[in-house]
């Protein structure tokens, strides 16, 4: 039987493209297993849900937890990231930029991985940044398996920071090469990401856009009927540094006939110095992704 393992540094929650990805080869026949992360926060208990799910399906869950209740791990791993980062500052080298690239959480999987007591997969699918690493490490464990990279953003462009940007970059160009075929989320990520490694036109590439079956979206029964624009806005956190701050002064500003919602996990502080100065913003808490389609 075929067989994929998917990484990813994220919780499935935090993940939907990993989670459609999964459904997709467990409905093809593939024996699935899945590393993960639980974060014990305010969207625990939808994640567990989902866990629950794909388990229910068949599929083999390792859920990771680097926190400070694996006190001795995550001390180690602190102080690991701390000297790797002020030798990369010195040295420059590529190699040390790309475990800075990956993060805390990143280091602690790529570590993990290598001691989990998982099947040799016919293919390995690392999701996001923070699984790369471990993807390419287990490539090297498992000879016979093809290493497959979801470039779920242009991750180079997530910052402003110049150190933050080469470490990415470095990372994506090391994982690109070592896979045997990259995914993009868009048209123009992939061709951005091209410009970073030229010889990816040697590999199986494709878009999956990040799109849901139209039967999950249904139409009302009946319409507001009421004057303006009703914009909604989801992420899995609402806090600084996403834009908002800029959009919602320009509403404010121009008196738009606008009115927001947002939903997601609230950070107070940016209730209290953002948020709480406009009132045509309503905020709800994460749903699940029926709920919110």
């Amino acid at each position: 039987m075929r067989s994929i393992c998917f990484l990813t540094s994220l919780n499935l929650v935090s993940n939907p493209r990993i989670v459609k990805e999964i459904e997709l080869a467990h409905h093809a026949g593939m024996a699935v297993q899945v590393v993960c992360f639980r974060f014990r926060n305010n969207s625990d208990v939808r994640d567990q849900i989902l866990v629950s799910q794909v388990q229910r399906m068949g599929v083999v869950v390792y859920q990771l937890e680097y926190s400070k209740s694996k006190f001795w791990s995550w001390l180690v791993i602190q102080f690991a990231f701390q000297v790797i980062r002020l030798v990369y500052r010195i040295t420059k080298a590529q190699r040390l930029g790309r475990i800075l690239a990956g993060g805390k959480v990143g280091v602690y999987l790529h570590q993990q991985v290598k001691h989990l007591s998982l099947q040799s997969s016919t293919w390995i699918i690392a999701h996001n940044p923070g699984a790369f690493l471990a993807g390419c490490t287990l490539a090297a464990k498992w000879p016979s398996a093809q290493l497959g990279i979801d470039v779920e953003d242009y991750h180079p462009g997530e910052s402003a920071n110049a150190h933050q940007q080469a470490e990415i970059t470095f990372l994506l160009q090391y994982a690109m090469q070592q896979a045997s075929y990259v995914s993009f989320a868009s048209k123009p990520i992939e061709d951005r990401c091209r410009k970073l490694l030229p010889t990816l036109g040697e590999k199986s590439v494709g878009v999956i856009p990040n799109a849901f079956p139209r039967a999950e979206f249904i139409a009302p029964a009946t319409r507001l009927n009421q004057p303006g624009i009703r914009a909604v806005w989801f992420s899995q956190h609402i806090s600084f540094g996403r834009g908002l701050e800029a959009l919602l002064a320009c509403i404010a500003e121009h008196r738009l006939p606008i009115r927001v919602t947002l939903i997601g996990n609230l950070h107070q502080d940016f209730w209290v110095q953002v948020l709480s100065q406009y009132d045509f913003v309503d905020v709800l808490p994460p749903l699940l992704q029926s709920e919110l389609h």
